[in-house]
C-alpha cells in the first residue's frame, strides 16, 4: 500500500504545472499586495518602450513633412517622450527596489516556516538516507527557488505583453515577419528542456557525494575533530576522497556547460540571421519610398525589442522548468513528512520507580543490527554506567530510553 502511495505522489510530483501551483501557493500566503504591484509595474515597463518608439516614429516623420506649426508639434512630442522616458526610470526603479524588499522577506518567511515543519522530524528520521537526503535537498532550495519561480513568472509576463505589442507592431507592416519570430523558440525551448532534465536528474543523483563532501569539510575545517585527523595521520585520505568528488562535480558540470554553449552559438546565429533578414527589408523599402523614415526607426527598433524579449522569454521558460524541477524536491520532502507525521497520544506520568527493558532489539534502516535481545533494569535514585566499544549500541539505547 505505502509503495503505491509513494509511487502515485512521484507521479504527481513530476507534474511541472502541479509544482507550480503549489509554488504560487507557498508564497501566496505573504504579502499578496506586493506581488501585486510588481505585475502592475512590470506591464508599465512592457508597454512604455514602445510608446517611446512611437513618439520618435511621429517626430522623424513631423520633421520631414515641412507642414505649418511643425516646430510646436515637435516640441511637444518631446515633452511627451521626456515625460515617458522619466517615467519609465522610475518604474524600473521602484520595481528593483520592491522585487528586493519581497525577496528578502519571502526568504524570511519560507525558511522559518520550513523549520517549523521540521519540528516534526523524529530522531529516526535522521538516521534515514531517504529522508536525511530529502531534508538536505528540500533545505538547499526553500529559500531560492519558490521566489526564483514568482519572479520568473512576472518576467515571462512582461516578456508577454512586451511580445504581443511588438508583434503587433510587426504585422502592422508585414504579417510574414511574425512567423519567423514564432517558429525559431519553439525548437529552441524543447532541446533546452531536454539539457535541462539531464542536469536535473545529475544534481538529484549526486546528493550522497555533495552530503559526503560535506561532512569531509566538517571533520577538516572544526576543531572538535582535526586533533584525532592530524594524529592518526587521516588528513591526506580524507582530502583525497573530498578531492576526487568535487573533480566528479565539475566534470558533470562542464559536460553540461559544453552541451548548453554550443546550443547558444547556434541559436544566436540563427536569431541574427532572421534580425538582419528585417533589417535589410526595412532599408530596401524605406530607399524606394514605400515607409517612411519614421517607420524604418520604428520597425527596426521593434525587431530588436521583439528579438530581445523572445530570447528572453524563451530563456525565461528554460529557467522556470529549471526551478520547477528542483522545487520539486521540497514537496517531496513535505510528501515524505506528511507520510511519517502520526498522531501520537500523551500521557502524564508524575513518578517513575522504574525503567525496564525486556529482550529489545534495534535495526536501523540499512539493516544493520545495533541492539539483540537487550534485558536491563534502571531503578529511581541509582546512577548508572553504560560502558561498551564503538559501534556497540550505548548511544542507541540511551535513544530508546529517552524516547527519540
Amino acid at each position: 500500500m505505502n509503495g503505491i502511495l509513494m509511487k502515485n505522489t512521484k507521479k504527481k510530483r513530476c507534474n511541472k504545472f502541479s509544482i507550480l501551483m503549489q509554488s504560487m501557493n507557498l508564497v501566496l500566503q505573504y504579502k499578496k499586495s506586493y506581488l501585486i504591484s510588481l505585475v502592475a509595474l512590470n506591464t508599465i515597463l512592457a508597454i512604455l518602450p514602445y510608446l517611446t518608439l512611437f513618439i520618435s516614429q511621429k517626430l522623424l516623420n513631423m520633421i520631414g513633412s515641412k507642414t505649418e506649426k511643425v516646430f510646436q508639434s515637435v516640441m511637444m512630442l518631446i515633452i511627451v517622450y521626456v515625460v515617458l522616458t522619466t517615467l519609465l526610470i522610475c518604474a524600473k526603479s521602484l520595481t528593483d527596489y520592491l522585487s528586493a524588499k519581497y525577496t528578502e522577506y519571502l526568504y524570511m518567511k519560507l525558511n522559518i516556516s520550513f523549520t517549523k515543519k521540521c519540528e516534526f522530524l523524529k530522531a529516526k528520521d535522521y538516521e534515514n538516507p531517504k529522508m536525511y537526503d530529502a531534508l538536505s535537498r528540500a533545505e538547499q532550495q526553500i529559500g531560492v527557488r519558490p521566489i526564483n519561480i514568482v519572479k520568473q513568472m512576472i518576467e515571462l509576463y512582461k516578456c508577454l505583453i512586451s511580445i504581443v505589442v511588438g508583434l503587433t507592431v510587426m504585422a502592422y507592416w508585414d504579417i510574414k515577419i511574425v512567423f519567423l519570430f514564432l517558429i525559431l523558440p519553439f525548437f529552441t525551448y524543447k532541446y533546452f528542456d531536454h539539457i535541462n532534465k539531464e542536469e536535473f536528474n545529475i544534481v538529484k543523483t549526486r546528493t550522497k557525494d555533495e552530503r559526503y563532501s560535506w561532512y569531509i569539510s566538517y571533520l577538516l575545517f572544526k576543531d572538535y575533530n582535526i586533533k584525532e585527523i592530524k594524529t592518526f595521520g587521516l588528513y591526506d585520505y580524507f582530502l583525497n576522497q573530498f578531492s576526487n568528488i568535487k573533480e566528479k562535480i565539475y566534470k558533470q558540470n562542464i559536460f553540461l556547460s559544453k552541451k548548453k554553449t554550443i546550443f547558444s552559438i547556434l541559436n544566436s546565429f540563427l536569431n541574427v540571421s532572421i534580425t538582419l533578414f528585417v533589417y535589410v527589408k526595412t532599408v530596401f523599402e524605406a530607399i524606394l519610398g514605400m515607409i517612411p523614415v519614421g517607420s524604418l526607426v520604428l520597425y527596426i527598433s521593434s525587431t530588436k525589442k521583439v528579438e530581445e524579449m523572445i530570447n528572453s522569454g524563451v530563456h525565461g521558460i528554460f529557467t522556470l522548468s529549471t526551478e520547477l524541477m528542483y522545487a520539486n524536491f521540497i514537496f517531496e520532502f513535505y510528501d515524505l513528512l506528511n507520510n511519517e507525521k502520526t498522531n501520537t497520544g500523551t500521557e502524564k506520568i508524575d513518578h517513575i520507580d522504574k525503567i525496564e527493558l525486556k529482550n529489545v532489539s534495534y535495526e536501523y534502516t540499512s539493516g544493520k543490527s545495533v541492539l539483540k535481545n537487550i534485558s536491563c533494569e534502571f531503578n529511581a535514585g541509582h546512577n548508572y554506567a553504560i560502558i561498551g566499544k564503538n559501534g556497540s549500541g550505548k548511544s542507541t539505547l540511551i535513544k530508546l530510553l529517552s524516547g527519540l
